[in-house]
């Protein structure tokens, strides 16, 4: 018998709350194509899967070609099938929610696995259709467990005008209470155009919505205060630039997603130029949790 304490356990001793701020759940993606394929089309459908291709694609060529083509390693053991349950239960919101009291968790915020890379589809047209096919799909899912978890929609930023588009759609329609938006858009390097596709992407700057941008990204952080939605980040910083071995996945994992915080966070208080501001930018939303207007649409206390 172990004597470790279950979390159900250790959960009934504690006086506050259990939160799960950044908790995931695993699209299984044929059938989650196929109910994209309900909502925007073959377009929508198709680019979904084509997103996923990033992982399959780099595990099928050797080391040597990874490291011809410039390709990082990606990691092969990321979806854990021994305890079949626990796999289930990341796979089916409605099994997570049965099973919250068991794990010590009250109210948990889930953010996608396979939405996580969308917002940075390149094409504009399948981007929308994309994000816009798996925003549906997701509060279908999710939509009758609100009580207890609640899942972050996909907000894409390649210009502030479609992310607005999409941040008003899937909270005036759809009732998002979490909203995760890309970051680090990649931009074409104009003294790079013309190209070859195959190289392309290696003549690509990183627009973090604020600093050097050629957009002006404030009406979208506006629109965040005004919906009262704390704008939330999780994109990945691999498979480029430092991280990008083409024989090591834990190299280019490590420290990624920090990195590519960082980022997002260094530059989104510039304005358009200028030395970073030594106060927090008032145009930005502070964290949603760290609000009592956001904590209300979250369904829980003001105050922990």
């Amino acid at each position: 018998m172990s004597a470790h304490h279950t979390p159900e356990e250790i959960r009934k001793g504690l006086t506050h709350p259990v939160i799960d701020g950044d908790g995931h759940w695993v699209e299984y993606t044929p059938v989650f194509a196929e109910k994209i394929r309900k909502v925007t089309g073959d377009l929508g459908a198709n680019g979904f899967l084509q997103s996923q291709r990033r992982g399959p694609d780099s595990l099928s060529m050797t080391p040597g070609q990874r490291a011809e083509r410039g390709v990082a390693m990606e990691g092969f053991w990321g979806r854990q099938s021994t305890n079949t349950r626990d796999r289930a239960t990341a796979m089916m919101p409605r099994m997570l929610y049965d099973r919250l009291d068991e794990l010590g968790i009250d109210f948990g915020i889930v953010y996608p696995t396979a939405g996580l890379g969308i917002p940075r589809i390149a094409d504009d047209a399948t981007r929308r259709a994309v994000i816009r096919g798996f925003n549906v799909v997701t509060h279908e899912y999710f939509k009758d467990l609100g009580d207890k978890l609640t899942p972050a929609a996909v907000i894409p930023v390649h210009t502030p005008d479609e992310a607005i588009e999409e941040l008003t759609f899937v909270t005036k329609q759809l009732g998002a209470k979490v909203c995760m938006l890309g970051s680090g858009v990649r931009r074409p390097i104009p003294h790079a155009k013309g190209a070859p596709a195959d190289l392309a992407r290696y003549a690509q700057g990183f627009d973090q919505l604020g600093l050097d941008s050629d957009y002006d990204y404030d009406p979208l952080w506006q629109k965040c205060r005004e919906l009262g939605i704390a704008p939330t980040f999780h994109t990945g910083g691999r498979s480029y630039g430092e991280r990008n071995s083409p024989t090591n996945f834990t190299f280019n994992h490590i420290g990624h997603f920090a990195a590519a915080g960082h980022n997002v966070a260094r530059g989104r208080p510039q304005r358009r130029q200028g030395a970073v501001p030594r106060r927090r930018d008032p145009a930005l939303p502070r964290p949603a949790l760290r609000l009592p207007r956001g904590r209300r649409r979250l369904g829980l206390p003001a105050v922990l």
